[in-house]
């Protein structure tokens, strides 16, 4: 009863293909929640730019909700890509180790 090599090995790697895609995209997630829209503008200044439009139109709720959903879509948008990303990469890997 002993195993092949090519079959423990092809079995391992397809394991380790999903698990280490897990770990980087959790880490850019994470750094993109706390760099908004990819480094281009930044946390300060769109919080900055919604106290501005706060002063002007003196409606609080609706500016910041606004930026909320503004983050809410990037890193949903980001998350929905990662998870299709790890299907694909699952799917690949489970026809290779076959």
């Amino acid at each position: 009863m002993a195993l092949r090599a090519s079959s423990v090995t092809s079995g391992s790697a397809a394991g380790c293909d999903r698990r280490s895609i897990d770990v980087p995209t959790a880490l850019y997630t994470k750094l993109v929640s706390r760099r908004p829209l990819a480094s281009t503008l930044a946390y300060s200044d769109l919080l900055y730019q919604a106290m501005q439009v706060n002063s002007i139109t003196f409606r609080p709720l609706e500016v910041y909700t606004f930026v909320a959903g503004i983050f809410f879509i990037t890193l949903l948008a980001l998350s929905v890509l990662a998870h299709l990303l790890e299907s694909r990469l699952s799917r690949a890997s489970y026809q290779t180790a076959r």
